[in-house]
């Protein structure tokens, strides 16, 4: 098989950590974690199409997710001084992008509450349809979903920080 077309396997593979069933994303996962164990070789190459779909910017959450996880899996020793600085460095990248999309939601949260607050006049209070507290349940739902997701996120990055930084070899900028 020619080297371009490894590349545009392993890039199908890598996009397969989006799909919409858990269970192909998760053996993808796994999948590419078993590569990495018998071609350790492929690290950095492996490591570059995970950061590329990370780092797109209409990538799903769940690919996100899988890519951290994928990332945070991959087997490291003294020998991987590279690919462990640049495993560090993606996921510090990925955090600031985490926290950024954090704050932005923070900021429209509190200027949506404001202009509620500006819209309201004091009324007596009517009771609320079904449809209305529906909508609100659903709302409340998907809020603590997403807080659940950052969790998530939060403490994957956190894990592959942790393994990653032991064999890295960072400078005190970083």
């Amino acid at each position: 098989m020619f080297p371009e077309q490894e590349q545009n396997l392993l890039k199908l593979l890598v996009n397969k950590l989006g799909d919409s069933d858990n269970k192909v994303a998760a053996k993808t996962s796994q999948l590419l974690i078993e590569l990495l164990i018998k071609h350790p070789g492929m690290k950095m190459f492996v490591i570059r199409e995970l950061e590329q779909l990370l780092l797109r910017p209409n990538t799903s959450e769940k690919a996100q997710y899988y890519s951290i996880i994928t990332m945070n899996q991959t087997i490291l020793t003294s020998k991987d001084t590279d690919v462990a600085n640049k495993l560090v460095e993606l996921y510090f990248v990925f955090f600031r992008k985490l926290l950024k999309i954090v704050e932005d939601e923070e900021k429209d949260e509190i200027k949506n509450s404001k202009k509620k607050v500006e819209e309201e006049e004091p009324e007596v209070p009517e009771k609320k349809s079904k449809k209305r507290e529906a909508k609100e349940k659903a709302a409340k739902k998907e809020e603590l979903e997403l807080e659940d997701h950052q969790a998530k996120m939060i403490a994957a990055i956190l894990t592959g920080v942790n393994r990653a930084f032991h064999f890295a070899n960072i400078s005190d900028e970083m």
